[in-house]
């Protein structure tokens, strides 16, 4: 009966049978999300962007400390990506809010262990992750070596 009742479950707002924990967007959907949010806007601003996250983007511990810091409002416990679906919502974020790219490592080189070495390492994480699984769609792929090469280079400091 209750296994049942968990293959009934539907995300609210769309309908859709795909239920992970959090939303699980691809990142197309993400994408068209914030296009319909913003109607044809052709370039939000800064604000407008950070306000459409922390009402309708995918967070979680790790990305919620990922925007504090890059946001300079570091008020929220360190928490760093710990597998792939941790690290799909902060490359979520940045794609969202792109200029922040620019300025990941010197901002998290101030952050705890093992936000320095990640953001080091993030373009060869990111692409890493989105050459198993292009777009960030992990009910379609499963992006099991991009898991290991995380756990690599979180571990990188503790040795």
């Amino acid at each position: 009966m209750a296994l049942e009742r968990m293959k009934a479950i539907r995300c609210p707002r769309c309908k859709s049978e795909k239920v992970l924990l959090g939303e699980g967007r691809a990142l197309s959907e993400d994408r068209a999300d914030r296009a319909e949010y913003f109607q044809g806007e052709k370039e939000p601003d800064l604000t407008s962007r950070k306000y459409w996250w922390l009402k309708f983007g995918e967070k979680g511990n790790s990305s919620k400390f990922l925007f504090s810091m890059l946001s300079e409002t570091p008020e929220i416990r360190p928490a760093a990506p710990s597998d792939a679906s941790d690290f799909r919502r902060c490359v979520l974020l940045l794609d969202l809010i792109p200029e922040w790219r620019d300025k990941l490592e010197a901002c998290m080189a101030k952050a705890p262990d093992p936000w320095p070495e990640l953001a080091k390492n993030w373009n060869s994480l990111e692409h890493a992750l989105r050459k198993e699984s292009p777009d960030l769609d992990f009910f379609k792929d499963q992006p099991t070596s991009f898991n290991g090469m995380l756990q690599i280079v979180i571990g990188s400091k503790k040795q």
